[in-house]
């Protein structure tokens, strides 16, 4: 069985890190596309951003332009002082001093001016070095690259005076929109790695907290399966040794392995019968046959079956009814003396020769009953009280029979269950155990 079991758990780690993969990729590729959307929108917003800027920069200095006829060397420095724009005017074609000043940008700025002013002229219609034949101001505004392939703003535009014209070119230089979209990039490009890493650790603990119930049960299935083979074995191989055995009997000895044979065939449709049960009820092929059945008749019926299993075993079994009938309850009752017929059945077994048993049903509030089964023989320790109802445990240090097979109480809960009840054990007041059964 541990190679099996091996087998599983590598089945089970390679389909959890199947279902990691799939639930990370799927999710993953939704994040990044949502991320792709989100840094699109964003970047959009930036360069628009820039853009108005840009535009109001330059509505700015065509609105100073039309209404100085002095230009200052002051205010032209203030207007480039916080490093956006690049301004490059011209009297009447002729360049002004305030081109070639230090820090203006050098002969690679005046060259993109001039590139500039070629594109209005060529796509726009607009001459700068051409006088106006209208009293209104002309401009334009469009983007252009350097050489280097950086993207600049640029505005061009012609103002009409007496005596000529002033023209103007205007740069708006990028680099900050593109430095900001960068690290906006990066920014985002973390975020998304993280937010897959997140995913990916989501998905394996997602899907962990998925597969262990299904791991769980077929851990429980080997182990049903182990523990049903092994409590086969032991009734077929006394009844094999009892076939052996009869063959060379003597005819008055034949009798008595007759009777091992036949107790031991007994024993194992007992427990045939008890696995075809769970196997009905872990496929939800438990069927119930609900209809009205009075409690306290019940619990007489099973006190009257099981006082002469009692009186053998020297064991005193009490019975406690209500004083007055009780409501019938909406049940299985051949199933609620099944589950009932166990404890009993528990009961008798754990409890020593000269002890004594007691069985006793009461309504609850709420339309509800409960079936106690008390003994007074070693009890529950606190640690095996949830241990007891799974399958094929068997607390041997105190049971003082072989007849069970550690089925019974799980069968009796499963009955419980599908009452929508309870089934619990608790401490029985002075020793012992005591179920109490509610449905």
């Amino acid at each position: 069985m541990k190679g099996g079991s091996s087998g599983m758990q590598s089945e089970f780690k390679r389909l959890r890190r199947q279902m990691t993969s799939f639930c990370t990729i799927i999710t993953g590729a939704i994040f990044l596309l949502m991320t792709a959307f989100c840094l699109k929108f964003s970047e959009d917003s930036l360069r628009e951003s820039q853009r108005q800027s840009f535009l109001r920069d330059v509505n700015s200095l065509i609105s100073h332009l039309e209404s100085q006829a002095d230009l200052s060397e002051q205010w032209m420095a203030r207007m480039e002082g916080e490093g956006r724009l690049r301004l490059f005017l011209y009297d009447n074609s002729a360049p002004l001093m305030h081109n070639r000043l230090p820090g203006h940008g050098g002969e690679d700025m005046e060259a993109l001016a001039e590139q500039a002013a070629f594109v209005a002229r060529t796509e726009y219609g607009l001459d700068i070095f051409e006088p106006l034949n209208t009293l209104l101001t002309r401009s334009v505004t469009f983007s252009i690259k350097n050489e280097a392939g950086k993207d600049f703003y640029a505005a061009a535009a012609v103002f009409p005076r007496r005596g000529g014209s002033l023209s103007m070119a205007a740069l708006y230089p990028l680099d900050g929109l593109e430095s900001r979209i960068s690290d906006q990039r990066r920014g985002f490009a973390l975020m998304g790695l993280a937010g897959l890493a997140a995913l990916g650790v989501f998905a394996w603990i997602f899907s962990g907290r998925m597969l262990r119930p299904i791991a769980e049960s077929q851990k429980s299935q080997a182990q049903f399966v182990a523990s049903a083979s092994h409590e086969l074995r032991s009734p077929l191989t006394v009844m094999l040794s009892n076939l052996s055995a009869l063959d060379l009997a003597e005819p008055g000895e034949q009798q008595r392995f007759k009777d091992s044979i036949l107790s031991e065939g007994k024993r194992m449709s007992r427990l045939i019968d008890d696995m075809l049960s769970l196997a009905s009820a872990d496929s939800q092929a438990l069927s119930l046959h609900m209809g009205p059945a009075e409690p306290d008749t019940l619990a007489l019926e099973l006190y009257d079956r099981f006082l002469v299993k009692a009186g053998e075993r020297g064991i005193k079994l009490q019975l406690s009814l209500p004083e007055g009938a009780m409501k019938p309850k909406n049940c299985d009752g051949e199933r609620i003396s099944q589950s009932l017929e166990v404890l009993l059945d528990n009961a008798l077994s754990y409890t020593p020769q000269g002890g004594r048993v007691l069985l006793s049903v009461e309504e609850l509030s709420g339309g509800k009953c409960r079936f106690i089964v008390r003994d007074n023989g070693p009890g529950v320790p606190k640690e095996e009280r949830e241990r007891i109802f799974q399958r094929f445990y068997r607390a041997e240090h105190s049971r003082t029979d072989k007849e069970h097979f550690g089925l019974g109480l799980c069968i009796a809960r499963e009955i419980v269950r599908l009452h929508r009840g309870s089934l619990w054990v608790q401490e029985a007041p002075g020793g012992g155990a005591e179920f109490h059964l509610v449905i």
